[in-house]
Formats: structure tokens, sequence, C-alpha cells
């Protein structure tokens, strides 16, 4: 299976083709937090939630900023993440 591969603290991860629609830099003007907390990111009118890989796999940070690192838009089912990795 074709796959992207991505680095997140020192171990380096799989993403398979598939699910991969963008990759790109993300600037600040892009990013909003709800009310909730939660960070989006808005890329041609579509909001997507923005999950940091870190966070999810319980490692350390390279990077903190989300313009630091690279947003990955993924979908799966219809429905569309946008990954923060470093």
């Amino acid at each position: 299976m074709e796959s992207m591969l991505i680095k997140v603290w020192e171990a380096i991860y799989a993403l398979p083709i598939l699910s991969l629609r963008e990759s790109f830099k993300c600037s600040l003007d892009n990013i909003t937090k709800t009310m909730d907390g939660l960070e989006v990111v808005t890329v041609r009118e579509d909001v997507m939630p923005v999950i940091r890989l870190h966070e999810i796999l319980g490692v350390k940070a390279n990077k903190e900023s989300l313009e630091e690192g690279i947003m990955i838009i993924i979908e799966n089912r219809n429905k569309k993440v946008c990954l923060f990795a470093v």
C-alpha cells in the first residue's frame, strides 16, 4: 500500500495515500478556536477539526505552533479532519 511517511517526535508513521487529500503549511489566519476549545482550520471555505497527532499518541511535540508544522487533510467516509504533524 502506498503511504506518506510522517514523523511524530522520534517515531515514523505511515498514512495511506488513499485517505490523503492535501498537505500544506498553515498560517494563523486559517486557525480558529471554538468556544469549546476545539481548534479548527479553514481551507477554501471548508472548516475541519485539527487533530494534533502528538497528543493522540501521547508523545512530546517537536513544535507546538500549528504554523511550524505540516497540516494533512485526510478523508474517510466523506468526513475530513486535518492532522497536525511536524
